[in-house]
């Protein structure tokens, strides 16, 4: 016991005695917004720039979820891979465009970003940011090659969800740039309960999907701010659409 104790002791003694800071990593650095001590141990551990944690997130994701311009260019200085994606497929550009973050955005498209990076899901920068109804960094992934009519889970595309989230800047953006009003989302179908309940001869398969844009703006009440300023085309599908299957229900994830 009396060896237990004095290693014990030891050990407790060094702990005390260790210099603050002495284990901390680039990638903690970054977790914890420190930029400083980001600068300071990229030049003493070059090779730990592009460290990973368990679920891929690295120093260059946490820069941009901080939103730290500053930060984020020394790493990519320090030649950060500026396409690292973690376990979900997010770079660090989707980040920024999650954020509505023109500046990060900028910064990371110079370096190389790829524009069309997206989700396991297939959600892309161009959607996030079009969800988000960030009409600056959106037309930044246009002008860097983003494909303006690239379809996610159940085939949902950019212009759906920014009329869904009635970001009309968003949607003339998108159209000015040839996004297919008359795109619809994909078909799928489930089994649900209809009174009276727990009887299975009640239960009816329900089909979902097939909307287009304007259908996810009708079903939000954003028909008009959505067609704002629309080609005559758009508008001429919205009229049919809000006196047709505005009604219909399809929930956009």
């Amino acid at each position: 016991m009396s060896r237990q104790r004095a290693l014990v002791a030891l050990l407790m003694a060094a702990a005390i005695a260790a210099p603050a800071g002495a284990q901390v990593s680039v990638l903690a650095a970054a977790k914890d917004g420190n930029r400083e001590a980001v600068r300071r141990l990229v030049a003493q551990k070059p090779a730990e720039v592009n460290a990973a944690a368990g679920d891929g997130t690295t120093a260059l994701h946490w820069a941009s979820h901080h939103d730290d311009v500053e930060m984020a260019g020394l790493l990519l200085r320090a030649r950060a891979k500026v396409d690292a994606a973690n376990d979900l497929g997010a770079t660090s550009l989707w980040i920024a465009s999650q954020n509505g973050s023109p500046a990060m955005a900028r910064l990371l498209l110079r370096a190389g970003a790829n524009a069309n990076a997206a989700l396991l899901r297939g959600e892309t920068s161009l959607m996030v940011a079009s969800r988000v109804g960030n009409a600056d960094v959106a037309a930044q992934l246009l002008e860097a090659g983003a494909k303006v009519d690239a379809r996610a889970a159940r085939g949902q595309t950019a212009l759906m969800w920014a009329a869904a989230q009635r970001h009309p800047e968003v949607v003339r953006l998108l159209l000015a740039h040839g996004a297919d009003v008359q795109t619809r989302s994909d078909t799928w179908s489930q089994v649900e309960a209809v009174s009276p309940h727990g009887e299975l001869e009640y239960n009816r398969t329900i089909p979902y999907g097939r909307d287009t844009a304007l259908m996810f703006a009708a079903r939000v009440g954003g028909l008009v701010a959505a067609t704002a300023g629309a080609p005559a085309a758009m508008n001429s599908a919205a009229r049919r659409t809000s006196s047709g299957r505005a009604g219909r229900w399809n929930r956009t994830r």
